[in-house]
């Protein structure tokens, strides 16, 4: 993470410079900055925000904030980092949806997904899980495609929102399998698992949920849920 933060701090204040045109040059960063979330606190990308700030705070010599803004897939966090001053000084961390599904999902954004931004660095890689209640009583895939082909539209999956990657995923799962259940959209991954409780399987972040609920294999190429 010390690496982490030194190339973050190195590309930022090279940002800066570049974007702030003043005739005397400024120290870079003058004054907090902010590192906006686009999540609700709690769950993999808060997470990976605040261990990114702890290091960063040192590494550039001034507190940097974690600031959630969760809401609209994060569009509403795009589009206040969007409208900020373009010095360096407000950043945003958001999930490969914001920017790449969300053009596809939303009539229309507040920012532009390629102009409106600078990309930085790609801090992490976040595979998806299956999680399944135990009230469901399945132990394995194959199980729980069983159930949900008896039980079309009757079971639920929670994910972090709409157009989100857990969305998608579990769309694409009920293509390949020929299920069908019904999304329960969430402000962020973190309220998912709290929120469905006994009614939704879920599709989330690899961070194993507490309890005994299952969690199931991760899809690989190789692996056929049919």
């Amino acid at each position: 993470m010390n690496v982490l933060a030194g190339v973050l701090g190195s590309a930022l204040a090279a940002l800066a410079g570049a974007s702030t045109l003043t005739v005397h040059a400024q120290a870079y960063p003058a004054r907090p900055v902010n590192l906006v979330v686009t999540v609700p606190a709690g769950g993999s990308l808060d997470a990976t925000a605040r261990l990114i700030a702890a290091e960063l705070s040192p590494a550039l010599g001034q507190p940097v904030l974690v600031v959630n803004r969760p809401g609209a897939g994060g569009n509403l966090a795009g589009e206040a980092v969007a409208r900020a001053a373009p010095d360096g000084h407000t950043l945003m961390i958001c999930s490969s949806a914001t920017l790449t599904i969300n053009p596809h999902v939303y009539k229309s954004l507040p920012f532009d997904p390629v102009k409106s931004f600078d990309p930085i660095i790609m801090p992490a890689r976040l595979n998806l899980i299956l999680a399944v209640h135990p009230r469901h009583a399945v132990a394995n895939v194959q199980e729980f495609v069983s159930l949900l082909r008896a039980q079309p539209d009757k079971l639920s999956f929670g994910s972090s929102g709409n157009g989100s990657n857990p969305q998608l995923a579990g769309v694409l799962f009920g293509a390949q399998t020929g299920t069908r259940a019904l999304h329960v959209p969430y402000s962020g991954i973190a309220p998912a698992p709290a929120g469905c409780g006994s009614r939704c399987a879920g599709a989330g972040r690899d961070r194993r949920q507490r309890g005994d609920r299952r969690a199931g294999l991760r899809r690989t190429p190789a692996r056929s849920c049919r």
